[in-house]
């Protein structure tokens, strides 16, 4: 499916100054992106249509493209009352007295960045709690270890001093 894409011719007041722009054209994908019928958007101004482009200052944004004639290339969110936030991307370029513009939902991959952040930061705290646990279980080894230690040299030197003990009875019991 394409991507959203419109056209955009200036509105100007007596000073020049562009004070809102015309929706020429709105592909269908554009359209559904905003919610409103293809045929209410073209030919309708672009503030009453989207007045979310205001706050985000995209619109201020897509003045610029016009007044400078340099690319857009920006991201905004838009979070209506009471609904979770929708992630945008758009790009836009001059075109006459107007831009030219796509954008494209990118809510799902900010959701699956928010959720590998969640995941990379649990990873993290098991990470940190295996760590936790080998150095415990390395001192538990350790401690055992020397314990073995001792016990081994207390059966060397008992088994030494057995052996002693039984060649000192045989030696005896033969002389």
């Amino acid at each position: 499916m394409p991507e959203p894409f419109g056209v955009f011719t200036t509105v100007r007041d007596s000073a020049d100054q562009i004070v809102d722009f015309v929706i020429d054209y709105i592909n269908l994908p554009g359209a559904e992106s905003n919610r409103i019928p293809r045929e209410k958007q073209i030919g309708a101004r672009l503030r009453e249509t989207a007045p979310m482009l205001e706050s985000e200052g995209l619109f201020d944004a897509c003045v610029h493209v016009v007044e400078t004639g340099l690319p857009m290339d920006r991201e905004f969110v838009y979070q209506a009352d009471g609904q979770p936030p929708m992630y945008f991307e758009c790009r836009g370029n001059r075109l006459a007295d107007g831009f030219v513009a796509q954008w494209r939902d990118t809510t799902d991959r900010h959701k699956a960045q928010a959720v590998l952040r969640e995941n990379e930061a649990h990873l993290r705290m098991l990470n940190e709690t295996l760590e936790e646990r080998v150095r415990e279980r390395t001192a538990e080894a350790n401690v055992r270890t020397e314990q073995l230690r001792d016990l081994a040299l207390d059966l060397a030197e008992s088994e030494s001093r057995e052996r002693k003990r039984f060649a000192q009875l045989l030696h005896d019991q033969f002389q």
